[in-house]
């Protein structure tokens, strides 16, 4: 069966893209809720929005570089706290991710585009 270039074919046959993009709204308003200072962090740094740039310059969206930001803070954080995988996969299923991501601030440093390419891949 040809396909029209127009057409793409779902990834799999019960996909449905609003409810995809409406997970993805919705993972995106979280995760922002729980890391809203090291938001205003890396905003406030030079380095952190030319890497950002580049970054909207390739495509990447808004929810991915945040994705990427949030789950360099989970991993700093849980390994910071040595948290095991067994206690990371509880408090990732649980409510315990606030108190996991309080007060978890890390500097712009950290953020380079080595570390959040690794995030984003």
């Amino acid at each position: 069966m040809e396909q029209n270039n127009n057409t793409q074919i779902p990834l799999h046959r019960r996909f449905n893209e609003r409810e995809a993009l409406k997970a993805i709204r919705n993972r995106y308003r979280k995760i922002k809720s729980l890391i809203p200072t090291q938001i205003k962090v890396l905003q406030e740094d030079s380095d952190f929005r030319s890497l950002c740039a580049e970054l909207y310059q390739e495509g990447y969206k808004d929810w991915v570089i945040v994705s990427a930001i949030f789950n360099s803070v989970l991993t700093w954080r849980a390994n910071e706290m040595k948290i095991t995988y067994g206690e990371f996969e509880t408090i990732c299923s649980g409510d315990s991710m606030k108190s996991l991501m309080k007060d978890a601030v890390f500097e712009p440093e950290r953020f380079t585009e080595e570390a959040m390419r690794i995030q984003i891949s």
